[in-house]
């Protein structure tokens, strides 16, 4: 219900823009179906949602557009299809493996990729902040930041293309 009111206290100053932070978290089936059924009619009727969530099936479900951050940059990005079938990150492709067998087992499941960065650290270093975990790093993955390749509609931060 909190998120229910707080959905309908945004829209009531008609705003251009909803910033929907993890409007699902915690959230038995039920409620979570009404909650996306709620955004859908608030997409339709020409709002635009910016949706924050780590669940791959609710950025599905109401996205048109997937960017894929991990420490706080973008990795990837593109057209929810295009993310979702044909990820090109390492990380994207970590994150669909992980939310299948997830969904698949009801749980979660390690990824077995190396240790977590201390954020404060990897700023000052240089190399990819995914390389300690990418099963496909190379030398130069460690060496020097990638920059984003690609172009408006779709990219990838990552070496290997």
């Amino acid at each position: 219900m909190k998120q229910r009111v707080l959905i309908a206290m945004a829209l009531s100053t008609s705003p251009k823009l909803i910033v929907a932070d993890e409007p699902t978290s915690m959230l038995d089936a039920t409620l979570q179906a009404q909650i996306l059924d709620v955004l859908s009619d608030i997409k339709r009727e020409g709002l635009s949602i910016l949706m924050i969530t780590h669940d791959l099936g609710v950025a599905e479900r109401i996205c048109e557009r997937i960017y894929i951050m991990y420490y706080g940059e973008i990795m990837e990005f593109g057209s929810v299809e295009k993310i979702l079938n044909k990820p090109l990150h390492p990380y994207t492709m970590l994150l669909l493996e992980h939310a299948f067998l997830g969904f698949k087992s009801g749980g979660r499941k390690e990824t077995g990729y190396g240790d977590m960065k201390d954020l404060r650290i990897y700023k000052n270093q240089n190399g990819c902040i995914f390389s300690s975990r990418c099963p496909y790093a190379f030398s130069r993955c460690f060496a020097e930041k990638p920059k984003i390749l690609g172009n408006s509609s779709s990219g990838v931060k990552c070496f290997l293309y």
